[in-house]
């Protein structure tokens, strides 16, 4: 299989055609693997620039077969699909013809996605066969499982959701910066239940909470054994210590419990391509967050471009991060951060005072917070006397890039004197 067409990158028509002829004997369907082929081939002139929109490559190139957009049920066609179409496996009610006959409509009505080239292939699957291959391919969770010899009866689903706010907030991140958290996170369970589920699994397929009814995929984790801990035991890990202040509740010894159960997880290769892309519908009701998969049907809502666990960053003006964030910003926010200089505000909560500084040195306002992570002072005298988990940080105003330090240092001083953040009213010594 073209590795193009697995990662829904770009891929040239001839190769594509070329994998098809190489199918000896298999019943690969000629018309389909032609219409995925230019599929790629309109995505190369869009992104190579010789035509701006779709509406321009049917005007200069003539073509009379029109589709739009088709039901949401195209949203469960993947490349899993199109490798079995181009290897001719496809069932015998699936061919270019059944959707055409339903979908020829109207092109020049501003249904597509017109001015998103790297929407095309997504757009394309949405239209060229849709209900038809979604209804051959059923595609959910065990559906994947299944490509990989996975028994489903070994495998626990968990919808990571936490109710602390905070730990919540940063899961994603964690996800995505610091897996190795992530995945203490989830190696204890308070849930009694869940741990007997655990206990007689093979696998944890776990995802995160993804708006309303929906789960981000994680990753497949195989259970290699798992031990008693004490509570003792327990707050000496490491992980666990680092993630109370993440706002992590502690768990409670009863007569009944007198330990906590600690799994080895080991993370799988399966489908890491999809991690935080792969999103699925997760079965009513919404609160019962894991699930034996052989007793469930989670269905395959959609496949993103970009992973969802690293959110875009928010404008520079509405950026508002706690202190134990600051250690863990997705790659894209700290890039940010490195090239932006100016001054920056540090909010204490715990009494409404705060601290104004600025950044012009090496990486920025970047360098400048991350001093903060590591030391929870950044060396400033009055920071020292006081709790960093109460700090919230802002920014006040970006200045260019190539402003010399003395400058910057200059409209610092004034939003300290328009502030009132010297001592006694604030936190600023100087």
């Amino acid at each position: 299989m073209c590795a193009g067409v697995r990662s829904w990158g770009p891929c040239r028509r001839d190769s594509l055609i070329a994998h098809a002829r190489q199918v000896i004997g298999r019943r690969a369907d000629h018309a389909i693997v032609k219409a995925i082929a230019r599929a790629f081939r309109w995505r190369e002139m869009l992104e190579s620039g010789s035509y701006a929109t779709i509406r321009e490559i049917r005007r200069g190139r003539g073509d009379q077969h029109v589709l739009r957009r088709a039901p949401a049920a195209a949203d469960a066609v993947c490349p899993m699909i199109v490798e079995k179409i181009l290897n001719g496996e496809q069932r015998a009610q699936v061919s270019l013809a059944i959707p055409m006959e339903h979908l020829a409509a109207v092109w020049a009505g501003s249904t597509g996605p017109t001015t998103e080239p790297h929407s095309l292939i997504q757009y394309f699957c949405r239209t060229f066969a849709l209900k038809h291959v979604a209804r051959a391919y059923p595609m959910n969770f065990n559906s994947l499982l299944a490509e990989e010899n996975i028994d489903p009866r070994g495998v626990l689903i968990m919808r990571h959701r936490p109710p602390e706010p905070k730990l919540r907030r940063i899961l994603p991140w964690l996800a995505s910066q610091k897996p190795e958290l992530f995945n203490a996170y989830q190696q204890t369970q308070n849930n009694l239940r869940v741990e007997k589920a655990l206990q007689t699994s093979k696998y944890v397929a776990s995802f995160i909470g993804h708006k309303s009814g929906k789960a981000l995929f994680v990753g497949l984790y195989a259970i290699k054994s798992f031990r008693p801990l004490s509570h003792l035991q327990f707050w000496e890990i490491p992980a666990y210590q680092e993630m109370k202040a993440f706002g992590m509740k502690d768990w409670v010894t009863t007569e009944a419990r007198h330990a906590i159960l600690w799994f080895d997880l080991a993370l799988t290769p399966f489908y890491s391509i999809w991690k935080g892309k792969l999103i699925v519908r997760w079965p009513p009701p919404e609160l019962s967050w894991w699930r034996r998969a052989d007793r469930n049907i989670v269905p395959i809502d959609a496949i993103l471009e970009d992973s969802a666990l690293n959110p875009p960053m928010p404008p520079w003006d509405e950026i508002k991060l706690a202190w134990h964030e600051l250690d863990l910003l997705p790659t894209s926010w700290r890039n940010k951060l490195a090239g932006w200089r100016g001054v920056y505000f540090i909010f204490d909560q715990s009494d409404a005072t705060g601290y104004v500084g600025s950044a012009s040195g090496t990486d920025n306002i970047l360098g400048r917070w991350r001093n903060y992570a590591q030391s929870g002072h950044g060396g400033n005298t009055m920071l020292r006397q006081r709790n960093p988990e109460s700090f919230v940080f802002t920014i006040f105003q970006l200045v260019a890039p190539t402003m010399e330090p003395e400058d910057v240092c200059a409209i610092e001083t004034t939003w300290k004197e328009r502030l009132h953040t010297r001592a006694p009213y604030g936190l600023n010594d100087n």
